[in-house]
């Protein structure tokens, strides 16, 4: 039978109090008895370690030495001001086209890792790069959210080409059976001591063993006279050089006659050349040298036989040098090709060179760039896949990079004495 509400109600008392609870008796006692501990802790603790109790984690070994000095980084109860940090570092800008800076603090994270900083986030990055904002119209990079969403590299790009004023044919040098000593890639090219990009080419070790300066042709036909690899000035001072030697050590050769009396079966010849002193067989004989070296370059074979001529592998300029002397264009040959990334050849030497360089057997062109494109890359390097070489954007990228104008960096660096970098003064 159901019960009706009132009959519910008559069995609920009204007149007792409720019953004290020990907890509510003692709770004043024991938030006071906790307040009163932290305060004996944060006393014990400043005595005994100082500043250090307010550390969050270790501090990174370049800051080991003043860690205990917190003002030095901190303002009281706020975080690290830039100021601060560039009391000590130099001063470096990431992009002069951006249009804000972020503190460094933001992307330095400091006391959250054992030995060293954190490494700078993706999200940092992304963070501006998805929606970036430029002084420049428009941005080089924008709208990255992850390395798929990369652009094409530079040097790559549409319109881009290798601007070197150089003739030079890598398919002929890596294919040709006519060359004596096949070559390969590492024939030319090896890795700078810091790993991160090539050697210079240059004529001394890499060309000169198969392109001699020797004028073989020439209207001299005692010996080859060799020139110099350098500016036309110097190929002229060099060949007029070794004119003089030459008419120096051999004057009975090129002066006199071969013969002071008739000798039966043999012809008499007068001297090779009748000039009457050095400075004359030197005139007479330089320009001739000259014209053998300066040839105009024919694009047809045989090259192997004209390859000691200055424009088989140089460009000529337009108008005349000094003196009457060609003018030949600088080179122009790069050294650093991603000049807003990093690479390390030596992370990657375990693999061919045609592996990333696979299309330079059949370049004939010196304009062709003959790098990796991104997809080569994006081969190894997977976005969310375990056996990713790695996407992170520092691993190419290097927000304050100082390695193309170091001269900069060390003007700008303050200098600081070792007493107050320990904070005796």
């Amino acid at each position: 039978m159901p019960r009706a509400s009132k009959d519910i109600a008559k069995r609920l008392r009204f007149d007792h109090r409720p019953r004290r609870d020990l907890f509510r008796r003692l709770y004043f006692a024991v938030s006071l008895a906790a307040c009163a501990a932290g305060a004996g802790l944060w006393l014990m603790l400043g005595r005994t370690t100082g500043d250090r109790q307010y550390l969050p984690g270790p501090v990174s070994p370049a800051h080991a030495t003043f860690g205990d000095q917190c003002a030095r980084c901190h303002v009281s109860f706020a975080s690290a001001p830039n100021d601060k940090c560039l009391a000590c570092h130099a001063p470096r800008t990431h992009s002069q086209f951006e249009v804000d800076t972020p503190v460094c603090r933001d992307c330095h994270v400091e006391h959250r890792a054992p030995d060293l900083f954190l490494p700078v986030s993706d999200r940092a990055c992304v963070g501006c790069h998805s929606t970036l904002r430029s002084t420049r119209a428009p941005p080089i990079a924008a709208h990255i959210t992850s390395f798929a969403d990369h652009p094409e590299l530079t040097p790559l790009r549409p319109g881009q080409h290798d601007a070197t004023a150089l003739r030079f044919n890598h398919e002929l040098h890596l294919t040709s059976k006519d060359i004596r000593d096949p070559l390969t890639c590492g024939s030319c090219h090896v890795v700078s001591a810091d790993g991160r990009t090539m050697q210079r080419i240059k004529f001394e070790p890499h060309c000169k063993r198969c392109h001699e300066l020797k004028v073989k042709e020439a209207p001299v036909p005692i010996g080859d006279l060799e020139a110099p690899h350098d500016t036309p000035e110097a190929v002229r001072d060099g060949l007029g050089r070794a004119l003089l030697v030459l008419g120096a050590e051999r004057p009975k050769e090129l002066f006199a006659a071969d013969q002071q009396i008739f000798i039966p079966g043999q012809a008499p010849r007068g001297p090779i050349d009748e000039s009457k002193s050095l400075q004359e067989f030197q005139r007479k004989w330089l320009a001739g040298l000259e014209a053998e070296l300066y040839r105009p370059f024919v694009d047809q074979p045989p090259l192997l036989e004209n390859n000691k001529y200055c424009f088989l592998c140089h460009v000529q300029g337009t108008g005349a040098g000094a003196n009457g002397l060609p003018v030949i264009e600088e080179t122009k040959l790069p050294a650093r090709w991603l000049m807003r990334a990093e690479f390390s050849h030596r992370r990657h030497d375990k693999l061919p060179c045609k592996t990333c360089h696979g299309a330079v057997e059949h370049s004939t062109l010196t304009n062709d760039t003959n790098l990796p494109n991104l997809r080569v890359c994006l081969q190894c390097h997977v976005d969310a896949l375990p056996q990713s070489a790695g996407t992170q954007c520092t691993l190419c990228h290097l927000y304050h990079d100082t390695s193309r104008h170091p001269e900069l960096r060390q003007k700008a660096q303050p200098a600081v004495s070792l007493e107050r970098l320990l904070g005796r003064e």
